[in-house]
């Protein structure tokens, strides 16, 4: 009787262990990327990095435009169409210019972080892709002058 309770007991923890693993296999493929790294220039460095979705669809670019290693340019797609552009020119890990298009491509809004402290302090607002408002926070103190 002990036996087949320790049987029971193994045979259930084998199944629980086996749907865990099987659980974290379909998760992990789910969600996975494929990068595609290029060298546009032929200097043996990579300045693209091209990221797909499970489907083989194009997800996000990553340029580095100078060749110094940093990735300074991140374009976001869905359905073929960019939805952000980020660019980080001081390398401080925060982008200095974000760029938000709406859903056919244009553009929707530019934010500037002019003096690079990790703060937007200029923004540009647009219309099926027409500039329509400019704000400017010109003493830096958060809020639109």
């Amino acid at each position: 009787m002990v036996r087949k309770q320790k049987t029971k007991w193994l045979l259930r923890q084998v199944f629980i262990l086996f749907a865990f693993v099987w659980c974290f296999i379909f998760i992990a493929t789910a969600s996975a990327e494929k990068v595609i790294e290029q060298d546009t220039d032929n200097d043996k460095i990579t300045d693209q990095r091209l990221f797909y979705d499970k489907h083989n669809r194009l997800i996000r670019i990553e340029l580095d435009s100078d060749q110094n290693g940093h990735f300074e340019t991140v374009q976001y797609y869905k359905n073929a169409l960019m939805l952000r552009y980020e660019q980080d020119k001081n390398q401080d890990g925060q982008p200095d210019t974000l760029i938000y298009f709406n859903d056919k491509g244009k553009r929707k809004k530019l934010s500037i972080d002019t003096n690079v402290d990790g703060k937007m302090d200029q923004w540009q607002f647009y219309t099926k892709g027409r500039l329509v408002r400019m704000e400017t926070d010109s003493n830096m103190n958060g809020s639109v002058d």
